[in-house]
């Protein structure tokens, strides 16, 4: 059970702020509901023209296409199923939205439709029209829009770039991590072999001024002594390429920091042309003295 309290949305998940946005291409829907005044307002912004449409919905919709099953939806109403449409929430056999997939001209209307069926039944239909009309948007304000639009963008980029990031160095962190616990694993090791070599000489020792002529055990003391100094050379071997890895990661971050840099500089280009634009209007259409 959902309604609406103050100026928010209380429902069983909890609560959602009263303005909300939807983005389905190619437009972007700007949707606020107002409790004192029991109204809600669409406002939908195409998303390459950036041409705009709109209504404000502030009495019930009781027409329907169809005549028999009718339902009576408040402007709350409107608010509520647009809402759970964006939190993925509406049941599809039950409830419907469909939007529109683009316009004919810039001054026609485009349609929003909320389709409710009886359960059970698809015959029985309610199909409410939701008719938002064209406003006249400047050339200035398109440009603001466009700017926003590509700023948004950029930003979107710049957080995915600092999520990615974020990622690689907590990759080469736990990397460096490992690599210490490998490093002190190869100490204990490298520790273990030289206490190893050093009991192998003192046996070796031993075995040759005991036995002399025992040519046999002293081969094998040999053979072992060798697997040892093998055994330091193949964790070597391992160090340097944890090394490597590491070397690589970090070249890898540096050159998505220049890709940032781009942007940013991209964006700063963007932000020259308007103002040059800007400047251009302001002395071409400056009121005459």
């Amino acid at each position: 059970m959902e309604h609406i309290a103050g100026n928010q949305i209380v429902s069983g998940s909890g609560i959602d702020s009263s303005k909300i946005s939807i983005n389905h291409p190619p437009f972007t829907y700007n949707i606020e509901y107002d409790s004192y005044s029991n109204m809600t307002q669409i406002k939908a912004v195409h998303d390459t023209e950036f041409l705009m449409w709109s209504i404000v919905i502030s009495n019930e919709l009781s027409e329907s296409t169809s005549n028999n099953y009718k339902i009576t939806l408040d402007p709350d109403d409107i608010f509520i199923i647009l809402n759970d449409y964006k939190n993925g929430k509406i049941n599809d056999s039950i409830c419907k939205i469909t939007f529109p997939n683009g316009f004919k001209e810039i001054d026609v209307p485009i349609i929003i439709e909320i389709i409710h069926s009886m359960p059970y039944n698809k015959k029985y239909q309610d199909v409410k029209i939701i008719q938002l009309m064209p406003e006249k948007v400047s050339i200035d304000k398109r440009f603001d829009f466009k700017l926003n639009y590509l700023r948004n963008e950029l930003l979107s980029k710049y957080d995915q770039l600092s999520s990615d990031c974020d990622t690689d160095n907590g990759d080469i962190i736990s990397q460096i991590n490992d690599l210490h616990l490998k490093d002190n694993a190869f100490e204990v090791d490298l520790n273990t072999c030289k206490t190893n070599i050093t009991s192998l000489s003192t046996r070796l020792s031993t075995v040759e001024t005991t036995l002399g002529t025992n040519n046999t055990n002293f081969t094998n003391l040999t053979t072992k002594l060798t697997s040892a100094e093998t055994a330091i050379n193949t964790n070597n071997t391992s160090l340097t390429n944890l090394i490597n890895n590491l070397t690589a990661r970090v070249i890898a971050i540096e050159t998505k920091l220049a890709l940032l840099t781009t942007l940013e500089t991209n964006f700063n280009a963007l932000k020259n042309e308007f103002n040059t634009f800007k400047t251009t209007c302001d002395t071409k259409y400056a009121p005459k003295t």
